[in-house]
């Protein structure tokens, strides 16, 4: 009876743990993108997701998103973006260099890109550091806890929700306000660059 007791407890926290992880709180909504804060701490930290309707085209988005060079066009803070290697058929290791303010060092960070789906009508891609024996950039400090991920919907004819969601540490020593501070922004800037990238690209081909 203790035993059953002991199982019925410990099967209600784990549940109660799990819903925690997806219990997303509405913090901002500015130029048609809404930033959501989740309670739950991975690496230490608040993940945040951001989500908007653009009124740019679902096969326009996903070109930008998989564009490995062409990040350092638009990603913030993005300055170089290389593809290593292809490590399966739907995972790519992708070196990226970020810029830092003054006076940290500029970070730098082996991705590992996951495609998970990718239909017509729906796109789906992981990103996670990892901890892969690359030579970078001298004078960088290497970003190894940190998770993302893209999830691209088609709603109708030149409608496009994307969804961009990050969590991560910033590498040194860095105050924990910060870090929080510059995650809780990201999904608005990265947003709002992208679809300023898809618009840009359009009327260049036009």
């Amino acid at each position: 009876m203790h035993r059953l007791t002991l199982l019925v407890a410990l099967s209600a926290l784990t549940a109660v743990a799990v819903a925690s992880e997806d219990v997303w709180t509405l913090v901002n909504s500015r130029d048609g993108v809404e930033t959501y804060e989740n309670r739950a701490r991975t690496f230490g930290y608040k993940e945040y997701r951001g989500i908007a309707r653009l009124p740019v085209d679902f096969d326009e988005v996903v070109a930008v998103i998989k564009d490995i060079p062409g990040t350092v066009h638009w990603l913030p803070r993005a300055r170089r973006s290389d593809e290593i290697r292809r490590v399966g058929e739907s995972e790519i290791l992708v070196y990226v260099v970020s810029s830092a303010p003054w006076p940290f060092k500029d970070r730098e960070m082996v991705w590992k890109r996951h495609s998970i789906t990718q239909t017509d009508d729906h796109f789906l891609m992981t990103f996670d550091a990892v901890d892969e024996p690359f030579d970078g950039e001298p004078g960088t400090l290497r970003v190894s806890n940190a998770h993302g991920e893209w999830e691209v919907t088609r709603i109708g004819k030149g409608v496009t929700e994307v969804r961009f969601q990050y969590v991560g540490e910033s590498g040194g020593s860095v105050p924990r306000g910060f870090v929080d501070g510059n995650n809780r922004s990201l999904p608005f800037k990265v947003l709002a660059a992208l679809r300023e990238r898809v618009e840009e690209l359009r009327t260049s081909a036009n």
